[in-house]
């Protein structure tokens, strides 16, 4: 704030991963005037949307009735049209969940022995960043069970294969659950 004093500022995501039934605007909506009638200070939206329609983008939502018009507007995030090669490149923790997500819409179709090569190479770029340990934990926990394998010994291989790297990263240790 210019003044020097502190101002609050909320931040609403929501995460979308199906366009279901095309509420998503009228969510962003109720969910900003939810907030804002609590808090009464600044809100800002963003729809994180991680479907496989490059068609579907909302960015509003409008309401008119009888000479009355209500127009909101959020920014929405679309991860299929983001460039894997930009994700790697970006040092953002942020970058290495995007690009996770990217992987898994367009690899869905992989099988499992090509998932655990994608998951490694996901825990690889993850492992490059510099970040907080408990950042660190959060975004291997999304990697570990956003992309799901069908056969549940598949992850369990995975985690053991991780432990053995976690020596090359003693500072970076992630605790993989058994």
């Amino acid at each position: 704030m210019l003044g020097g004093g502190e101002q609050f500022v909320l931040c609403h995501i929501e995460v979308q991963s199906k366009k279901g039934k095309g509420d998503l605007p009228l969510r962003m909506f109720e969910y900003f005037y939810k907030i804002y009638d609590k808090y009464k200070i600044p809100i800002t939206a963003i729809a994180i949307l991680a479907d496989e329609n490059r068609n579907y983008r909302p960015v509003l939502y409008r309401q008119e009735f009888m000479g009355t018009e209500l127009i909101y507007k959020f920014n929405s995030y679309k991860i299929i049209e983001q460039s894997e090669e930009a994700l790697r490149a970006d040092p953002n923790p942020f970058a290495v969940v995007a690009l996770t997500a990217l992987m898994a819409i367009k690899h869905k179709d992989r099988d499992d022995e090509q998932l655990k090569d994608i998951k490694h190479d996901l825990y690889e770029e993850m492992m490059k960043r510099k970040m907080e340990k408990s950042v660190r934990q959060g975004i291997y926990d999304f990697l570990s069970y956003y992309v799901q394998f069908e056969n549940p010994d598949m992850m369990r291989n995975f985690e053991k294969e991780i432990e053995l790297t976690i020596p090359i990263y003693r500072d970076s240790y992630i605790a993989v659950k058994n």
